[in-house]
C-alpha cells in the first residue's frame, strides 16, 4: 500500500468514528428529551398551590391577572372531604395530614363540585390519597390567607 491509500483509509476510519459519536450524541440527545420533558411537566404540577400562594404573596394585583377565572390542574394529596367539597394540599405536604382533622398547612386548595359525575367520585376519595384535579380556579386574599377555590370540571 502506498501512502495515499493510508492515509485514505485512516480518514475514513476517522469520519466513521465521527458519525458514530454523532448518532450516540443525538441518540443520548432524545432519551434526555424524553425522559426529562415528563419530569419537568409533573414537578410543575405538583407545585401550582404553592406557586399561586406564592405569586399572590408577591403581588396580588399580577397574581389576581393571573389565575382568576382560568383553568388549571392541580395534583396533591387529599386533606379533607364535606359534601361537595374537598380540600387539597401539595404532595409534598402529605406527611403533615392529622388522621381525619385534616391539615393545618397554609398552602391548600378548596374544590367544588358541581355535578352528580364529580360528586360520585369525592364519595371515593380517600384522606391522604393522590388527586389530580381540573377545573376554573377563583383566587383571594382574606386577612393574610391565600384561599385557592377551584369550580371542579373533572377529578381523577
Amino acid at each position: 500500500m502506498n501512502e495515499n491509500q493510508n492515509s485514505q483509509i485512516t480518514n475514513n476510519s476517522v469520519n466513521n468514528r465521527l458519525k458514530d459519536n454523532k448518532t450516540i450524541i443525538i441518540i443520548c440527545v432524545i432519551i434526555v428529551l424524553i425522559l426529562g420533558i415528563p419530569f419537568s411537566i409533573r414537578h410543575k404540577q405538583k407545585n401550582m398551590i404553592e406557586k399561586i400562594c406564592s405569586d399572590f404573596r408577591d403581588n396580588e394585583n399580577k397574581a389576581k391577572k393571573k389565575y382568576e377565572g382560568k383553568e388549571i390542574t392541580l395534583i396533591g394529596a387529599v386533606d379533607s372531604i364535606s359534601g361537595s367539597k374537598f380540600t387539597i394540599i401539595p404532595l409534598e405536604d402529605k406527611n403533615d395530614l392529622l388522621s381525619g382533622v385534616g391539615t393545618l398547612a397554609s398552602r391548600y386548595a378548596t374544590c367544588k363540585v358541581h355535578d352528580e359525575k364529580n360528586q360520585k367520585r369525592i364519595d371515593k376519595l380517600k384522606t391522604g390519597k393522590k388527586v389530580k384535579v381540573k377545573g376554573t380556579v377563583h383566587v383571594q386574599s382574606a386577612m393574610g390567607f391565600i384561599v385557592i377555590e377551584v369550580d371542579v370540571d373533572k377529578i381523577s
